[in-house]
């Protein structure tokens, strides 16, 4: 979009890869330095739950029909353009939309989903894109903590899913896209949750490395506006 006042940076990855923490992290280091920058998940896109035509425990969260993304590559055009956006905020428990929240488009603008990167016409929205690998074993060890801890699920059940459904998507839809990506960082070491993500030895590196990457691309997307 050669008239955007705006940049959108996506980050991609697995489930589990840090996807989140790194976005967060970078909105911390890179505001006002020398951009604005903010950020949304796409997470908050997951369709309302009367559109689903399974109940939740047969729903496939990893796929591309999880989405609305009609709905995302509309809020992805606006704040491009620089127009506040009311986006959903969707909760995982009642796993559905519970509201939304009013955005406010800054210079720069992080992303971050699962498959942002998986289809075209929103993967040619992003100005830079950096996918997130990890590691099966790293995927495995971190749901489990995750959902034994959130969803008080036992590990046979979150084995069960992840065979049945993360796994297979991760190797199908979510690998493949990290061809697509500017740069690629892996994060499969374990990071102390009591510490900012960047200020911990895992992310020390990553959020470094990155910063300096989308300086580089938000100075050269800027000085031809």
């Amino acid at each position: 979009m050669e008239n955007s006042r705006n940049m959108l940076v996506g980050i991609a990855g697995g489930s589990c890869s840090g996807k989140e923490q790194i976005r967060k992290a970078l909105v911390r280091v890179l505001d006002r330095n020398p951009y604005t920058v903010d950020g949304f998940t796409m997470d908050n896109y997951y369709v309302c739950a009367s559109a689903r035509d399974l109940p939740k425990g047969e729903w496939n969260f990893d796929c591309l029909k999880a989405f609305d993304l009609d709905l995302l590559e509309k809020h992805l055009v606006l704040v491009k353009e620089g127009q506040n956006v009311e986006i959903p905020i969707y909760s995982k428990d009642p796993s559905d939309r519970i509201g939304d929240f009013k955005y406010y488009p800054s210079q720069i603008n992080l992303v971050d989903g699962i498959l942002l990167l998986a289809t075209k016409t929103i993967r040619n929205l992003f100005d830079f894109t950096v996918f997130v690998d990890v590691s099966e074993k790293t995927l495995r060890v971190r749901r489990i903590i995750r959902d034994s801890d959130l969803e008080g699920r036992t590990e046979e059940s979150i084995d069960a899913h992840l065979i049945a459904t993360v796994l297979p998507a991760h190797r199908a839809l979510v690998l493949p896209t990290k061809d697509f990506a500017h740069e690629k960082v892996e994060n499969n070491m374990h990071w102390d949750q009591a510490l900012p993500f960047e200020e911990s030895e895992a992310g020390r590196s990553i959020i470094h490395f990155l910063k300096q990457k989308i300086i580089e691309a938000a100075d050269a997307f800027f000085k031809g506006r």
